[in-house]
């Protein structure tokens, strides 16, 4: 989804509470930075310190399984699951494949085109 590319939204994170206890829920502006196969390449405009790891960039997907591109343009805020990547899986010749993330930090949330009020 070519028009997305460059865009800048928002998210905000329901899940893990604790996220939310230290951060607060958001929002949280960022860029897309690709698109591939109804997944969303997010890039923080601040990277985030937490549990000693650093969030910069975040694997975005629709957590039902919706059109992800079409929730969006259409500002339904979709209901999302985001999973970070490190910045060598960002420079890698396919950030989207998650096939070997085990565990690592991941969140719940939705995606806006327009910051939330």
């Amino acid at each position: 989804m070519e028009k997305l590319i460059n865009k800048e939204v928002y998210i905000m994170i329901s899940d893990p509470w604790e996220f939310g206890s230290h951060f607060g829920c958001g929002p949280f502006k960022c860029i897309i930075k690709s698109t591939k196969d109804n997944k969303i390449l997010l890039q923080l405009f601040e990277a985030i310190e937490y549990n000693k790891t650093t969030i910069e960039f975040l694997i975005a997907q629709s957590r039902y399984g919706f059109d992800i591109y079409d929730e969006l343009i259409k500002e339904k805020n979709p209901v999302t699951s985001f999973t970070r990547i490190s910045k060598s899986a960002y420079e890698s010749s396919n950030p989207f494949d998650l096939s070997s993330w085990r565990g690592g930090l991941a969140f719940l949330g939705t995606l806006h085109l327009k910051k939330p009020k």
